[in-house]
């Protein structure tokens, strides 16, 4: 019926050809060449961060609660982890039905419920979910003749990495082997000890004037206990003089006035007896007068007459031993009053000695004890200067304060930039940014970390405590192309784009750059667009070779070029 048809209307045929070949070509320009189909693997990754912990930190803190809270996870097959340094890896395998939408909004709710427990130097989780756009559409390695590793890596940082993201359809550009600088700043037990001892003997400076002044007070209170024993043995032997002489006077005093009393006595005795005598002699001669009166006589009277007179002289001689004796007793009364005077006066100055020794006395404890206390207040001083010493010493301690974690969090703090808003001057704004971010080896070195406000150190700059240096990774990666040093380039399509037409734009984009920078050269390592190309030319070939064979059988059998030209299409 077809070959009627097309034998009966050549031209309709022909026609119905090339609108077939016009939309085979249209169709054939708009579709998008990739070497695998776009499919939702039924397989996702959790990785977490860890910074500084162990493989088997890393286990028992992150790995072990995301497998435990994954495993409750509807659908899931297979549960596998990783736990390296620094980072932990769970490999979760679903059934092949599973929407992997689904599952990953379910997995960051069950990671959003753990990762409150963990420590604040565990990352985010990531969640990653497996599939054929992941791999790269290219794999490039480059090299030059004449940069050195770190002049490659700025180039290809500077200019060659951001040239190629900007190619129509490139998602992402990583490189593998560049050489970084990074500033270091190692913390140095050296540097820190030699501060603490600067800083102690500033310390110790400015604890000086305190200490010379207790020094002083210590010497005076010394120097004046010292007066105040002198004093006191002056005293004490000034007073024991005066003591002794007074009992002495109050002893010489009480024997003269038992001499005294007794010589009183006695010549009151003396003078009663001879009283007792003058008033026997009195009526001797009284007896003798009358008798001389009564005797006729004159021998007698004679005889009786010189009898009276001797009474009388012996009468005449008592008197005058009475009057002696009076005034012997006078002389030794006014005596007895002097001595009775004297051990009064010396009995007051003994009171007053007394009182006197008494009052030195407590004049002297007075002292004692204003000293005691001076001694005791100067002792609590000194207390309180070395607690204060020590405390000082322990605050400006920099090896507790300086650890690598604090030195981290002062760097941290003081290496930022943020704006902070604008200020408009006329019709000009001008932005304005509070901070200053740490450009190059020597401000970093003379960022200031702390000041501890003592005279004569000035701010602690991290220099001091640390070495700076400026360190590359050169050491720790490796990469040759042809003898050169190298650097590997990965490169990552958008999805909604060929990957054929966007390795076709990334190799004309690296020609470019080959061209503008002498000595650069690449190789490629991978190229999925060469490989589709390949595939695709198969393809075009085997349909090629099937029509040309087709349109030799028609001819071989036929015998007619027109016929076999007309039949061929609905071969």
């Amino acid at each position: 019926m077809i070959s009627k048809f097309s034998v009966k209307k050549p031209y309709t045929v022909i026609v119905a050809v090339v609108l077939v070949i016009i939309l085979g070509i249209v169709s054939f320009t708009k579709m998008t060449t990739d070497l695998l189909p776009s499919m939702e693997l039924p397989y996702a990754i959790v990785m977490t961060t860890y910074q500084g912990a162990s493989p088997e930190t890393v286990e028992t803190t992150v790995t072990k609660p995301v497998e435990q809270s994954m495993a409750t996870i509807s659908n899931i097959k297979e549960v596998n982890s990783i736990s390296s340094e620094n980072m932990s890896m769970v490999i979760l395998e679903f059934e092949g039905d599973t929407d992997m939408n689904a599952v990953s909004l379910d997995m960051r709710e069950k990671l959003d419920m753990i990762k409150g427990y963990w420590p604040d130097e565990v990352g985010n989780p990531t969640i990653m979910k497996l599939n054929p756009d992941m791999m790269p559409v290219m794999v490039t390695a480059m090299d030059s003749d004449k940069l050195s590793n770190t002049e490659l890596s700025e180039l290809i940082n500077d200019k060659i990495a951001p040239s190629l993201e900007a190619v129509d359809g490139v998602a992402s550009v990583s490189s593998t082997g560049l050489v970084t600088e990074q500033i270091n700043a190692i913390i140095s037990e050296k540097k820190i000890n030699k501060l603490n001892e600067k800083i102690e003997k500033a310390l110790n400076g400015q604890f000086d004037e305190a200490q010379n002044k207790i020094d002083q007070a210590r010497a005076q209170m010394e120097s004046g206990k010292n007066t105040l024993d002198a004093q006191r043995t002056k005293a004490n032997t000034q007073l024991a003089k005066a003591q002794t002489a007074l009992t002495d006077g109050q002893l010489s005093l009480a024997q003269k006035e038992v001499q005294v009393t007794s010589s009183i006595t006695n010549l009151k005795v003396q003078k009663q007896s001879l009283q007792t005598s003058l008033k026997t002699l009195k009526t001797q001669i009284a007896k003798m007068e009358e008798q001389a009166k009564q005797v006729p006589d004159a021998a007698t009277k004679m005889q009786l007459a010189a009898q009276i007179e001797e009474l009388k002289k012996q009468e005449t001689t008592a008197k005058s031993s009475i009057k002696a004796l009076d005034k012997n007793l006078k002389t030794l009364n006014n005596a007895l009053k002097q001595i009775k005077k004297g051990k009064k006066t010396i009995n007051s100055k003994l009171t007053q000695f007394n009182v006197q020794s008494a009052t030195a006395t407590q004049k002297m404890n007075d002292g004692e004890i204003k000293l005691a206390q001076g001694e005791a207040q100067l002792n609590s001083s000194q207390q309180q200067l070395d607690s204060s010493k020590e405390q000082a010493k322990e605050a400006a301690n920099i090896k507790n304060k300086l650890t690598v974690a604090n030195v981290k969090a002062l760097l941290t703090a003081q290496n930022f930039e943020m704006p902070a808003g604008y200020i408009s001057e006329g019709n000009t704004q001008y932005l304005v940014r509070v901070g200053d971010k740490v450009t190059n080896q020597k401000d970093l070195a003379n960022m200031e970390l702390l000041d501890f406000g003592i005279k004569g150190i000035p701010p602690v700059k991290l220099c001091d405590v640390a070495d700076v240096a400026i360190v590359d990774n050169s050491a720790d990666t490796y990469c040759r192309v042809n003898g050169n040093n190298g650097v590997v380039l990965t490169v990552q399509k958008q999805n909604n784009y060929s990957t054929a037409d966007v390795a076709d734009k990334v190799a004309a984009k690296m020609k470019t750059l080959t061209k503008e920078n002498k000595g650069f050269h690449y190789v490629n390592i991978m190229d999925q667009g060469v490989y589709i190309d390949m595939v695709t030319g198969s393809v075009i070939q085997n349909l090629l070779m099937g029509a040309i064979l087709a349109v030799f059988i028609l001819l071989l059998f036929l015998k007619d070029v027109r016929r076999s030209l007309l039949h061929a299409p609905f071969r």
